[in-house]
Parts: structure tokens; C-alpha cells; sequence
């Protein structure tokens, strides 16, 4: 099961970088949302970044522990 997103994110970036993530995105046939959120894995992945066990509840953090299926989840990225 995908996780499901909740999250919003507004960010700026200069027209040059812009036009490299829509051009990486064509690329492969993806949203820009979706490209940087693989760009975010692949690079947490490969330097060993783990997610913290903390989920947002109405915009605050909680340190609930995820589900078994949240953590298998991100398990298999």
C-alpha cells in the first residue's frame, strides 16, 4: 500500500533549476511532484537517511510510532 500524502510543500527555485527538474520529469514521464520526491528517496537512499518515526497530526509532529504496514513500506524504497 502507497503511504498516503498529506504534506504540502511551496518552494522556490531559480528558472534554471526549474526548467532541469520539468526537463528530468519528461524525462521519465512524471509530475514535478512526483520527480522530486524520487529525487529525495534515491539521494536519502543512497547516503542512508531514515524518515523519523514521527507522523503529522493537524499540521503538529507526534512521535506515534508507525504502523507495521507505514514501516514496511518504507522498507521496500
Amino acid at each position: 500500500m502507497q503511504e498516503r500524502k498529506s504534506e504540502a510543500v511551496n518552494l522556490r527555485m531559480s528558472p534554471r533549476t526549474k526548467d532541469l527538474l520539468r526537463r528530468a520529469a519528461e524525462s521519465e514521464h512524471r509530475t514535478l511532484s512526483n520527480m522530486l520526491e524520487v529525487l529525495i528517496l534515491e539521494y536519502c537512499e543512497r547516503h542512508r537517511i531514515q524518515a523519523s518515526d514521527c507522523k503529522t497530526v493537524k499540521g503538529k509532529l507526534s512521535s506515534q510510532p508507525r504502523s507495521n504496514g507505514e514501516q514496511r513500506a518504507l522498507s521496500h524504497r
